[in-house]
C-alpha cells in the first residue's frame, strides 16, 4: 500500500487567487503528482471565454497555481473536440487537468429521460433551489442514470484530463424533500448509503478497468469528514476510501448549521471551521489511502441557515482556511 497521502490544496474561484496564493514567476514547471494540486475553477459559463481563459494561464505563470477544474458535465457535455484541444493547451504550460462531472443534479438528462427523472407528487419535475432555476434530479439507482455518467466519465478520460472528478453524486437535500417521488428509489426497503456505495464501486471498476491510470475523485458536504457519513445523502467515508483517490470536502463556512463548532455563525470563523473539519476528517481516515483535497470558500454570502450577518469573504478569510 502506497504511504497516505494529504494535501490542504487551493481551489478558487478567481477574484483573490493572486493575492491570496502569491507569485512564483521563473518556476520549473514539473509534473504535478495529485497530492500537491494547487487548482483554480473554469466553470461551464466560462469555457468557451477565451479572455477568461488567457486570464488563467497568466495565474498559471506568475503563482504557484499548478492545476485546474473544469466543469466536462454540468447539463450538457461541451464539444469533444474543443474540450481535448483545451486540455492540452493547459497541459503544455504543465498544469495538472481535473474534468467536473455533476452527476445526478442532471436538468438536460431528466428532459431527455423523464422515466428515470424524480418527480413531485404533481408528477412534475422535482426541483431543487428556486423553481426558476429547474434544477431537476436524477433517481440515483437507475441504471440508465449511473452508466450515462459512467460514459461521460470514459469521455473526459478520452480527451485527456489527468483526473476525473464527481460532484453531485449523492441524493438530493434541498428542496421540498415532503414531495419527492423516485421513480425506482424505494425509501420504505431501499438504503440511501447501499445505493451509493455500489454505484462507487461501479465507478471504480469500469474506470480503472478503462484507464487504471486515471485518478477518481469525489465531492462531498464538510458534514461528512466532520461525522463520517451523512446517510441521508448516502454519502459514508469507509465507502469513498474504498473506490476514490482524492475526497474534496466543500467545508464552505457558509453552509454548515448555526451553532455548529461552538460559534453562532461558522461564516464568521473560516479558520475554526476548516481546522476542525479537517482534524476529525484525518481522525476517521487514519491508514486509509486516500488524499484529501478541500474546496476552498472564495466567495461572499450571508449564512445559508440564517446564522448572522453577510459576511465579506477577502483575503483574509479566504487564507484563514488554507
Amino acid at each position: 500500500m502506497r504511504r497516505k497521502l494529504f494535501v490542504l490544496a487551493v481551489i478558487l474561484v478567481f477574484g483573490c487567487l493572486q493575492a491570496v496564493i502569491g507569485t512564483a514567476a521563473g518556476e520549473t514547471k514539473r509534473r504535478v503528482k495529485p497530492d500537491g494540486v494547487r487548482a483554480v475553477y473554469l466553470s461551464s459559463a466560462h469555457i468557451y471565454n477565451q479572455k477568461k481563459i488567457e486570464y488563467l494561464e497568466r495565474i498559471f505563470s506568475t503563482t504557484n497555481a499548478n492545476g485546474i477544474v473544469i466543469d466536462f458535465k454540468d447539463n450538457n457535455v461541451p464539444n469533444q473536440n474543443y474540450m481535448a484541444g483545451l486540455v492540452k493547451r493547459f497541459k503544455e504550460k504543465g498544469v495538472y487537468t481535473i474534468a467536473l462531472i455533476v452527476t445526478f443534479q442532471d436538468s438536460y438528462f431528466a428532459r431527455q429521460h423523464p422515466e428515470i427523472a424524480i418527480k413531485s407528487s404533481s408528477g412534475e419535475f422535482w426541483f431543487s433551489g428556486k423553481k426558476s432555476w429547474k434544477r431537476y434530479w436524477l433517481d440515483p439507482i437507475s441504471c440508465l442514470a449511473q452508466d450515462y455518467n459512467i460514459e461521460v466519465a470514459k469521455r473526459a478520460i478520452d480527451a485527456g484530463f489527468d483526473e476525473i472528478q464527481f460532484d453531485y453524486i449523492r441524493f438530493p437535500t434541498d428542496g421540498n424533500m415532503k414531495d419527492i417521488r423516485y421513480p425506482f428509489f424505494n425509501p420504505r426497503k431501499d438504503n440511501k448509503s447501499a445505493v451509493m456505495r455500489e454505484f462507487f464501486k461501479k465507478i471504480h471498476d469500469s474506470l480503472k478497468g478503462y484507464s487504471p491510470k486515471t485518478i477518481i475523485s469525489i465531492d462531498v458536504y464538510g458534514e461528512v469528514l466532520v461525522y463520517g457519513e451523512v446517510p441521508g445523502i448516502g454519502q459514508a467515508l469507509n465507502d469513498i476510501t474504498e473506490n476514490f483517490d482524492v475526497v474534496c470536502p466543500m467545508a464552505y463556512p457558509s453552509h454548515y448549521s448555526c451553532g455548529e463548532f461552538g460559534v453562532q455563525d461558522p461564516t464568521a470563523h473560516p479558520y475554526k471551521v476548516y481546522f476542525v473539519t479537517l482534524q476529525r476528517g484525518l481522525a476517521y481516515l487514519k491508514g486509509k489511502n486516500i488524499i484529501i483535497r478541500p474546496w476552498v470558500q472564495d466567495f461572499s454570502i450571508r449564512s445559508i441557515y440564517g446564522c448572522g450577518p453577510y459576511v465579506f469573504y477577502d483575503k483574509e478569510k479566504v487564507s484563514a482556511q488554507i
